[in-house]
């Protein structure tokens, strides 16, 4: 799933729900699913304190390293690790919440 692959680390720009278009040769109801993930991807990451928000989005989609992103924000590379091990551990918890059922 690609919410786990931006969690959990991704490869590039190109594998982020946040940033991919559904694919149009799959059944609509993936479809709906695939920008279901995005929407709530989205909240969620918009939601992150703006400390952890600018250093998953500048290492994980804009792909800067952490010793650059470190640079960027005038903190060690050593502090943006720790930012974005925290910001994906705040949205897997925020996303897993979302997937519970409610009573």
């Amino acid at each position: 799933m690609a919410v786990r692959r931006l969690l959990f680390g991704v490869d590039g720009l190109e594998h982020s729900v946040a940033v991919q278009v559904a694919d149009p040769a799959l059944p609509s109801d993936e479809r709906l699913i695939e920008r279901d993930d995005a929407a709530r991807l989205d909240k969620a990451i918009a939601s992150l304190p703006t400390s952890l928000k600018e250093a998953l989005l500048l290492t994980t989609f804009d792909g800067w390293t952490h010793q650059e992103a470190g640079d960027i924000l005038g903190l060690s590379a050593k502090s943006i690790e720790n930012r974005v091990y925290r910001a994906r551990r705040m949205l897997a918890e925020k996303l897993d919440a979302d997937m519970r059922p409610k009573n």
